[in-house]
């Protein structure tokens, strides 16, 4: 398997460990699990190796089917493993006591613990200095945020609580609003929908052009609706900037459940307004608090909030100054060990 071939080739150490298991009666499909057995927690490796020899299946045909079948949570919304093709990010995430499965025929490994905050790293963040991948995983964070809460707050501001928009901005939208034929609500929806169509048909489409026409091509349709009389001028914007927010997410899986929670949200918010809006943002932090990816919370970057955990887990340090692991592994100095 060339994967696991590139990764014992960047970590020529004894304490890396490689074990294999034969998957699916029919496919009889070779698994392969590598983990550091010097860092990563003992009863991790543990719990994997069970649910693995567990599986009883006629056909392993991918990556997505065995994070499934894995994976304490199967119905969560949110992605409970990463992935990656990247041997560099193997390697990296095998240092910070993770471990990687990696399916005979499959060009992903799956990556496993995660948090929430993993999932918005990228394996650039390695190979860039670390004040501008600390300034970017910022704006990945509050896209994150931005993409789920703001079609809600636009349309329980617009509708409900329109008391709490300043009197020049209310004489705006009450002008751009008339003649309209669609509720506010439903204007929310046909553009964030008009969005996701131009978004779903820019990932089929080759990738120098893919993202260009999931956003220009929603403005160009998105003004001819407001030119037909069919949106107003503020939906499109609002529509836009959620869907350019949900872009800077790197993991197709989290934009997925973004997607969900911010239809849900946004139901919420048209009928209670700003109080809908608050009981969502509830909602999914205790639906995220309640994960746990193999033992590991799923919100253990934000717990306890301490000032030094969140910026370890919000900024990078400079290579310099990382010279720790995180609380979940046996070894949580970088530097020096066995080899």
């Amino acid at each position: 398997m060339c994967q696991c071939c590139l990764n014992q080739k960047r970590l020529r150490t004894s304490t890396l460990t490689v074990e294999e298991f034969i998957v699916g009666k029919r496919s009889q499909t070779k698994v392969v699990l590598l983990y550091m057995n010097d860092i990563i927690e003992p009863s991790l490796v543990t719990t994997i190796t069970t649910k693995i020899n567990e599986l009883n299946i006629d056909i392993l045909t991918s990556s997505q089917q065995l994070q499934e079948l894995i994976s304490e949570h199967p119905f969560t919304l949110f992605p409970l493993t990463d992935y990656t093709s990247r041997p560099d990010y193997c390697v990296e995430c095998l240092n910070q006591g993770r471990f990687i499965l990696i399916i005979d025929g499959q060009p992903t490994a799956i990556v496993a613990p995660t948090t929430l905050l993993v999932q918005v790293k990228t394996a650039e963040d390695s190979n860039l200095p670390f004040f501008y991948v600390s300034f970017e995983r910022i704006l990945r964070i509050g896209g994150f945020f931005l993409s789920i809460l703001i079609p809600g707050f636009w349309v329980a501001l617009s509708t409900v609580n329109i008391e709490q928009i300043p009197f020049s901005l209310l004489a705006t939208i009450s002008v751009s609003r008339l003649g309209l034929p669609l509720s506010a609500t439903m204007e929310m929806f046909l553009m964030l929908a008009l969005f996701e169509l131009f978004h779903e048909s820019g990932v089929r489409l080759p990738k120098a052009v893919g993202q260009t026409v999931a956003v220009v091509g929603g403005l160009i349709v998105g003004d001819a609706a407001i030119r037909a009389g069919l949106t107003s001028p503020t939906m499109l914007v609002v529509a836009a900037t959620t869907s350019v927010a949900s872009f800077t997410l790197v993991n197709q899986a989290l934009t997925g459940a973004v997607t969900v929670l911010r239809f849900v949200i946004l139901i919420l918010s048209s009928f209670l307004g700003i109080y809908g809006l608050i009981i969502g943002f509830i909602m999914t932090t205790a639906l995220l608090s309640s994960l746990e990816s193999f033992g590991i919370p799923y919100m253990n970057d934000f717990s306890p909030a301490t000032l030094n955990k969140m910026v370890v887990s919000f900024l990078k340090k400079p290579w310099k100054w990382a010279s720790k692991r995180n609380e979940s592994t046996i070894d949580q100095t970088r530097k020096g060990g066995q080899t």
